[in-house]
């Protein structure tokens, strides 16, 4: 049986970037593709980004649910801006965006032939330009948030109930090497992450003493929930408000928290050499 993908980005950000000649317009190489969609059987003849799993469709048939009032006739070749929407024997995507390949073929014409590595580039950059902080450093200690700290000695912690997907915050503390984006006088700051292992979670993240790399720090655009526990007192105010000056919330009075809550958000240094000239490049298109 065909199954749906999980992932529903956002309109626009198409992940499968394909040339494709379109087979038979009004039909399908899926019998579970709902009656009604405006659909076509498509050849995938060149691949400019793709997922993984979409990769593998060079020189194949698929189903494309075509953008609302398009109307490609077969033998039509088009450039098709798409998202991933069933798998099962064959695959059907779904068209965001379709245009002539000439102009458009041209403009990716410098991008490197690896599809997968197109899209993780073209990610990264998207990351990289929607941080607030990019840093490289090393973590110096992790600690519980001090709120968090205070709940557990507290005898009001015990009446609420956990969650089952509590994120367990703890607290990065990252000394500060060298800043690609933002404050460069920046010497540390807090990266407050999820360590829990729970499905909500298990993607982000997860920092340890010693840990060296990038990181691409997220604030008020990507703030943190506040813990499930509600404890009174002043450090409340500070974990609503990541990205912002914590003063009685972290272990490091004054320094800035931020999250890093997508697996992209952190680049070990072993990947410092192949991430380097991306980051460069999203940097400096947003300086």
């Amino acid at each position: 049986m065909p199954r749906k993908s999980n992932a529903r980005p956002a309109p626009g950000d198409a992940k499968f970037v394909f040339k494709g000649t379109v087979m038979k317009p009004g039909a399908s190489t899926l019998a579970q593709v709902p009656k009604g969609e405006p659909t076509a059987i498509v050849r995938v003849d060149e691949i400019f980004q793709a997922p993984p799993a979409l990769a593998k469709t060079l020189g194949k048939q698929i189903t494309v649910k075509l953008v609302k009032g398009s109307k490609p006739k077969a033998g039509e070749e088009v450039l098709f801006h798409a998202n991933s929407w069933l798998f099962g024997d064959t695959v059907a995507v779904e068209s965001l965006k379709q245009e002539k390949p000439a102009p458009s073929k041209a403009m990716l014409a410098e991008r490197v032939t690896d599809p997968t590595l197109n899209l993780a580039q073209r990610e990264l950059q998207t990351r990289v330009s929607d941080a607030a902080l990019v840093v490289e450093g090393e973590v110096s200690s992790v600690h519980l948030p001090q709120a968090e700290t205070f709940a557990a000695t507290s005898n009001r912690a015990s009446e609420a109930p956990v969650s089952e997907h509590d994120p367990k915050w703890r607290e990065a503390v990252v000394n500060v090497g060298v800043v690609h984006k933002g404050d460069p006088a920046t010497k540390q700051v807090v990266v407050r992450f999820p360590s829990s292992m729970d499905v909500q979670w298990h993607r982000a993240p997860k920092f340890h003493t010693g840990d060296r790399g990038v990181w691409l720090l997220q604030s008020s655009k990507e703030a943190t929930p506040p813990p499930s526990k509600q404890v009174a007192g002043a450090g409340n105010a500070a974990l609503r408000q990541p990205g912002k000056k914590a003063i009685a919330a972290t272990a490091v009075p004054g320094a800035a928290v931020y999250t890093a809550l997508h697996p992209m958000d952190f680049q070990p240094a072993n990947k410092l050499e192949s991430v380097a000239s991306v980051i460069r490049t999203a940097v400096g298109k947003n300086s």
